[in-house]
């Protein structure tokens, strides 16, 4: 078994109502056996009363950093969000995968982020994505909102929005409203020389920019 290294979901194997049936479905991370290069996410449900594999999915990394769920479009029906380590120990793979007819499917994604918090910062009745990066010699130290397009195909950029390159580790990210009816997350950051940063992002709906 894998255990997720970050976020509300710690366990190798979480349960969790994802499809809006009022019967919780079995997330789990593992590596078989004689194989060291690569982890498994498993999905399984209980299906006409007997438990039922739905997806066994291939990882491209060795570990697993976080397990997140995601309402994107507000129908009570939650997408499934990981973040998979890569060599880079600041940067992980995100991926988004939607569970439907039976079946699990993976949203094309070549997003990657240090961290990421997911809650309706649009105000449209579902929820976003919001992934955070540090800076690293391979990309500036920013912010992006995702949401789940049309197709629920491909990721869309709602906005970006840069944040502190002296940051080089996030020691709280809250996320709740920020001011009356306002969602937003304030992100308590620690610099190189032991300083320590807050930073506030919400997404502003007026201009449709991430600030």
């Amino acid at each position: 078994l894998k255990y997720p290294q970050s976020g509300s979901f710690r366990s190798a194997i979480t349960m969790k109502d994802i499809d809006s049936d009022n019967e919780e479905e079995a997330i789990a991370f593992y590596m078989p056996v004689g194989d060291i290069a690569t982890v498994h996410m498993l999905i399984m449900d209980s299906i006409d009363g007997k438990w039922q594999s739905v997806g066994d999915l291939k990882s491209q990394s060795t570990g697993i950093d976080s397990l997140n769920f995601c309402d994107f479009d507000g129908n009570g029906i939650y997408e499934i969000v990981t973040t998979w380590k890569t060599y880079n120990a600041n940067i992980n793979q995100v991926a988004v995968y939607i569970y439907e007819n039976n079946t699990i499917r993976e949203v094309s994604s070549d997003h990657s982020c240090s961290a990421l918090v997911t809650g309706d910062f649009s105000a449209n009745e579902g929820e976003e994505l919001l992934l955070m990066t540090l800076f690293s010699t391979e990309r500036e130290s920013s912010a992006k909102l995702l949401t789940l397009g049309d197709t629920k195909n491909v990721m869309t950029t709602l906005g970006t929005s840069p944040l502190d390159p002296d940051v080089v580790s996030y020691t709280q990210i809250l996320a709740g409203n920020i001011f009356k009816d306002q969602y937003g997350v304030t992100i308590d950051g620690c610099t190189a020389t032991g300083e320590y940063s807050s930073q506030l992002l919400y997404f502003n709906s007026y201009y449709n920019s991430l600030e």
